[in-house]
């Protein structure tokens, strides 16, 4: 009995992974390998300009479109919602395939919610914390010798348990930063390692508040999947 329950349970798989003609189906988990529910699948057909159909997964993470109609080949995206301190966020899914497909011959993506890592089209799936010297500083701040150190202050936005981040700024496009950081709520801590001035440099929201050993800070949503912490540094 057991034996039979898994061959159906291994066809039953089979069949949910195989592409199905006018169909765009599959699964979303999280970093955990845990399906999530309630993430929206978007099929959008790349001939002609905002046409497209969207699905929503169910408990066990799993979704299926119609993408027969119009013809042509589509292209799958995933995003999903979620709250953490009052604020909402919305993220991009992660595809295991990034091809466009016929719609008559239909395809299975899955996708995988990370909060960090290469996005396909380029960039990051996590936050950035950018940060900049007070122009009334005594000294000027080299930022390729300010280290910034973040402490995550409870879980990380998918509940899983965060690390402490510790790292010199990089250059970016954006700014001087620490890219690619899991979005959470973090204790912030700044100092310098150039050996004239090291030590310790004061915090503070960018433009706001007074300035303090530590700052803790939420991402602040800039666009609606583009997430930013913003300080602004100088010395004691």
């Amino acid at each position: 009995m057991f034996k039979k329950f898994c061959l159906a349970l291994a066809i039953v798989s089979s069949v949910w992974a195989s592409p199905e003609p006018n169909v765009l189906k599959g699964q979303a988990r999280d970093s955990r390998g845990m399906p999530l529910t309630g993430v929206k699948v978007y099929a959008d057909n790349t001939l002609l300009y905002n046409t497209n159909a969207i699905a929503v997964t169910d408990a066990a993470g799993k979704y299926s479109v119609k993408v027969g109609k119009p013809a042509g080949t589509w292209h799958a995206t995933a995003q999903i919602e979620r709250k953490l301190n009052g604020q909402q966020y919305v993220f991009d899914l992660h595809p295991d395939n990034d091809d466009a497909f016929a719609g008559n011959l239909g395809a299975v993506r899955n996708f995988v919610w990370k909060l960090q890592g290469k996005r396909p089209q380029g960039g990051n799936y996590g936050g950035f914390v950018i940060a900049y010297g007070d122009i009334t500083n005594l000294f000027y701040l080299n930022t390729e010798h300010v280290e910034l150190t973040l402490e995550p202050q409870g879980n990380l936005v998918d509940g899983s348990a965060g690390k402490s981040i510790s790292g010199l700024l990089q250059r970016t496009p954006d700014g001087d930063a620490i890219p690619d950081v899991p979005v959470a709520r973090y204790k912030i801590s700044a100092r310098y390692t150039d050996p004239e001035h090291a030590g310790p440099l004061l915090v503070r929201a960018r433009n706001q508040g007074e300035y303090s050993s530590h700052l803790v800070a939420d991402f602040k949503v800039v666009m609606p999947t583009i997430h930013r912490i913003e300080v602004e540094l100088r010395s004691p």
